[in-house]
């Protein structure tokens, strides 16, 4: 990726884009081949699944590895004392993010 990346256009100017392009067929590999969903957690579904908590904690939380914060705000855009601040994924952010600073 390293070798090639700086020729490689992406679509969305983003990591996305950039994977896509690098890998156009990923979609026709076998499940084995890809990465698991573990490492790039869409913050939006632990949204889409608060009516059913055991399925965040069951499905995703065991492997996960990375959170997408793809969607807005982003937690370090959240001024302090904002209630979105309390989120169970914001402060978990917060929490990694604050003993990231001690070291």
């Amino acid at each position: 990726m390293r070798a090639v990346g700086h020729g490689i256009d992406s679509y969305d100017g983003g990591d996305t884009g950039f994977l896509n392009t690098l890998y156009p067929e990923w979609h026709t590999w076998s499940p084995e081949h890809r990465l698991r969903f573990g490492y790039n957690a869409q913050r939006t579904l632990h949204w889409f699944t608060k009516k059913n908590p055991k399925y965040w904690e069951t499905m995703v939380s065991r492997g996960l590895h990375i959170v997408h914060y793809s969607s807005s705000p982003k937690p370090w855009e959240i001024e302090p004392g904002d209630r979105r601040r309390k989120d169970k994924l914001e402060k978990i952010w917060w929490s990694v993010h604050d003993e990231c600073l001690r070291f």
